[in-house]
């Protein structure tokens, strides 16, 4: 994802594609708060919601954390940690 997302500057079609994962992320996590909603677990709106997985999962987040020396398991433990704290009632 970094090499997509460091050729986007100045290709074209790398930007495209760069556009396309974040779209198709956006839309996976969209259902899954989606579903939380419809079941009364969110205490925030959808789009809140999807904004907070979409950060908290995203390659940017992954990058910066890892290059501050975290492995790739806390990175995980932080995930999964993270978005159940800021989403969940």
């Amino acid at each position: 994802m970094a090499v997509v997302r460091d050729a986007a500057v100045t290709d074209p079609e790398m930007a495209a594609q760069w556009a396309t994962n974040a779209e198709q992320r956006a839309t996976a996590f969209r259902v899954l708060v989606e579903q939380l909603a419809e079941r009364g677990a969110l205490r925030v709106p959808v789009g809140e919601g999807v904004d907070i997985v979409c950060a908290v999962h995203g390659p940017e987040l992954y990058g910066v954390l890892t290059a501050r020396g975290w492995t790739a398991e806390r990175w995980e433990r932080f995930v999964v940690e993270t978005p159940d704290q800021a989403l969940l009632a």
